[in-house]
């Protein structure tokens, strides 16, 4: 049995100033503005946030192959700059305006999870219960900015406190190791479940993909010197959405997608140096899809390279 914990202070100050040719939107009205609660954004800004946080944590190995552990924490999260102060079109079919007058998150977190190594099987499940006062959101704010015709109004959204909410969930993780005759073969996988809900208004949490999958392979030569490695990654589709969500900014739900990429590298070891090159090819099949919640198309089959040095 062990038992771990934490204490930790912090104090932040975020401030903005009075910037030359900087201005709130001239196609927002005074009645807009002040709803928004942004009158005198352009003429800068002082706001200084501090919290104690800490955690208490315990490990216990029930067996040689499985272990026990549970923690329970504070969190403390202050509004960061761009929630505050940034205001203009955030993607191709938003407008982003900050909130000066919000309020730091605070929450208490809870978790608890299991490890297991059977053999050459590996793997973990853990439960997780997050639940917040003044949470940090991204909401559509009910207003839209008007625009020449036939172009269709812009949507405007803003960070706010939501009153109180609660994150959950769960992820799972699988992994095992095969020996074939050229190397080593590695199936893998992980699953997760996430849940938000406005807990004041009984509505869903907006922003949030309920189901994550990745799942893939990495081939290993014996001597470790190369590999490949292939994965796919599987995001479900989103229907619990708020109502004031769901009709008039999204008209539905949010579509799920699929992506495949593969990846691989070869590593030199030598007695001064040791030198990697690695390649990748993402969105191997050039899907046209979005994340979810974001207007912006995602980058279509994209490759990579890199390299890491290591002096000895």
């Amino acid at each position: 049995l062990r038992l771990t914990g934490g204490f930790r202070y912090d104090r932040f100050q975020t401030a903005s100033e009075p910037t030359e040719n900087f201005a709130i939107d001239p196609r927002l009205t005074q009645q807009q503005i002040d709803q928004l609660g942004i009158t005198g954004l352009d003429q800068g800004l002082n706001v200084t946030n501090a919290a104690y946080t800490g955690d208490l944590g315990v490990v216990y190995a029930l067996t040689q192959s499985v272990s026990l552990s549970a923690r329970i924490g504070r969190s403390f999260r202050t509004p960061n700059i761009s929630e505050r102060f940034f205001t203009d079109a955030a993607s191709a079919e938003g407008f982003l305006v900050g909130n000066p007058s919000l309020l730091p998150e605070t929450g208490i977190n809870f978790d608890a999870s299991a490890k297991f190594q059977i053999k050459k099987l590996r793997g973990s499940v853990t439960y997780f219960n997050n639940y917040f006062k003044n949470f940090l959101a991204t909401q559509f704010t009910g207003i839209r900015i008007a625009q020449p015709p036939p172009r269709a109004p812009i949507d405007v959204y803003q960070t706010r406190n939501v009153r109180t909410a609660r994150i959950q969930g769960f992820e799972a993780e699988l992994e095992t190791t095969y020996k074939i005759s050229l190397g080593y073969l590695t199936p893998y996988g992980n699953f997760s479940y996430l849940r938000g809900d406005d807990v004041d208004q009984s509505q869903p949490l907006d922003f949030i993909s309920p189901y994550r999958t990745n799942a893939g392979f990495r081939w290993q030569n014996f001597g470790k010197n190369y590999y490949i490695d292939y994965n796919a990654r599987i995001v479900g589709k989103q229907e619990r959405l708020s109502v004031g969500y769901l009709i008039p900014v999204n008209d539905g739900p949010e579509p799920g997608y699929v992506t495949h990429n593969v990846g691989g590298g070869y590593y030199f070891r030598k007695e001064r140096y040791n030198f990697s090159i690695n390649m990748g090819v993402s969105n191997l099949f050039d899907r046209f899809y979005s994340e979810q919640f974001t207007y912006a198309p995602a980058r279509g089959r994209s490759f990579t390279i890199g390299t890491t040095w290591e002096i000895k």
